[in-house]
């Protein structure tokens, strides 16, 4: 990925500033939301927890953003070895329950 957009997410810093510029574009721009999951989801890219601090924040915001790539980062999580990547989770849940009936199913043959 060599994209302006993949430069603004590794050019980031941790201030909060950073944070919400990012989160602010991708709500303006959802087009980029797939990228940005694509960022976060490539563990071995030394940049990646950068664009989870981004999901982060848009999922406090609106869940619906993520909700097309939530299979996909579940099947990641077995992956991530930060457990900063994994704060989205729980964001995520906590919005998705604000917000709708969060129903848990579990695989009894697992």
């Amino acid at each position: 990925m060599n994209t302006s957009f993949y430069t603004r997410i590794t050019q980031g810093k941790a201030a909060k500033s950073f944070r919400e510029g990012n989160k602010a574009f991708v709500l303006k721009h959802p087009e980029h939301m797939s990228e940005l999951t694509k960022i976060a989801f490539t563990v071995a890219d030394k940049n990646h927890h950068k664009a989870f601090w981004a999901l982060e924040l848009i999922c406090e915001e609106d869940c619906s953003y993520f909700e097309p790539f939530i299979d996909d980062f579940c099947r990641h999580i077995p992956t991530y070895k930060n457990d900063n990547s994994k704060i989205i989770i729980c964001t995520y849940s906590e919005s998705y329950e604000d917000n709708k009936k969060l129903k848990i199913v579990t695989n009894a043959n697992a």
